[in-house]
């Protein structure tokens, strides 16, 4: 299973990663090619445990229930307190804000003519997308 798993992720990690025009460092690119060989891994891993364990209609419920947590259709801070431990067991929320805080972390944000440096920082525009990134920690 590794080697279906690694190969896409290191193609599509060389394309996307440049064609997204990310921070151009070893560092960034490799932190974004283990996070994206991760995700695929457990993603597979989460659809084989789902699959070989319920039913259809309780597997396409668990997947709902994970995108939806994951922050994507529904902000975390809105959703009732009670049921706001969900979003830690949704893997679209780790897959959507790993890559975020690799590249916003230690970013300093300028215009685009170079000239003035812009009032924002990367954990700024963190701050604001409510993306907890204090701790090196957070990124799992």
């Amino acid at each position: 299973m590794l080697p279906l798993r690694t190969i896409p992720a290191i193609a599509f990690s060389i394309i996307a990663y440049f064609m997204m025009n990310l921070q151009r460092t070893t560092e960034k690119f490799l932190i974004f090619f283990v996070f994206v060989s991760l995700i695929s891994v457990c993603a597979s891993s989460l659809c084989f445990l789902v699959s070989a364990t319920v039913k259809h209609f309780v597997a396409s419920l668990f997947c709902v229930i994970a995108f939806v947590f994951g922050g994507f259709l529904v902000e975390i801070s809105t959703v009732l307190g009670f049921l706001q431990w969900i979003q830690h067991l949704s893997i679209f929320r780790y897959r959507s804000n790993a890559p975020l805080i690799n590249e916003f972390i230690r970013l300093r944000l300028r215009l685009p003519t170079n000239t003035r440096i812009c009032g924002k920082d990367g954990a700024e525009v963190l701050t604001e997308f409510k993306i907890d990134h204090g701790t090196n920690w957070d990124c799992w």
